[in-house]
């Protein structure tokens, strides 16, 4: 489901263009855990997406039946 507040473990969609293209993981000490190119897995805080074009699109929690 779309969710406005994240929290730990929920789905991050990011784009550096018009459509969506990557997906990180939401972690609690505030930042996305995902992987980027010519780096590798990283985790990045918000600011740090922006300086480096990333922009975040929606979050995502999986429903619990």
């Amino acid at each position: 489901v779309t969710i406005d507040e994240l929290e730990e473990g929920d789905v991050v969609v990011m784009s550096q263009a018009l459509q969506p293209d990557h997906v990180g993981l939401w972690l609690d000490s505030g930042g996305v855990l995902h992987c980027a190119r010519h780096v590798g897995v990283c985790f990045q805080r918000p600011s740090q997406l922006y300086v480096h074009g990333w922009n975040l699109i929606a979050g995502y929690r999986r429903r619990l039946s």
